[in-house]
């Protein structure tokens, strides 16, 4: 069954995906339990709960094949970024998001889960955690 990751972004990248601008998101490493969704986090200074994004494709390529994907899909940084970002790894992962729900009312991780361990690059939410995310999502966007 598809899981939720709690993902953290830098603030930048956050703002482009909430404008439409960036619709691939880069990683060094994903998950190796299928996931559907990802909450996004942004990191400092805003530090709070942003949006939830869908998943529409998980591709692991070579950092040119990574390239390809962010020219296609939108990928809201350089090729000289991008390099930066993977050096060291002879693959990554380029996570297309689907549909994006941004929450109207961005929320500090403390005021929707009762214990957050907010990480450097991502986890999966717990049960209860879905829960209050999900009653948020009804509720409060």
């Amino acid at each position: 069954m598809p899981r939720t990751l709690l993902i953290s972004i830098h603030p930048r990248f956050v703002d482009l995906i909430l404008n439409g601008e960036k619709r691939i998101e880069f990683r060094r490493s994903w998950a190796k339990e299928p996931v559907d969704r990802i909450v996004i986090y942004a990191t400092a200074p805003v530090m709070r709960i942003m949006a939830v994004a869908s998943i529409a494709e998980v591709h692991r390529e070579s950092v040119t094949g990574l390239w390809e994907l962010a020219k296609e899909h939108g990928g809201g940084l350089t090729r000289q970024e991008l390099r930066g970002y993977l050096r060291g790894k002879p693959q990554g992962y380029g996570i297309r998001l689907g549909k994006v729900t941004r929450l109207q009312n961005p929320k500090k991780p403390m005021s929707m889960f009762s214990t957050c361990h907010i990480p450097q690059s991502f986890r999966y939410l717990t049960d209860g955690e879905l829960d209050a995310l999900e009653w948020e999502l009804r509720n409060h966007r």
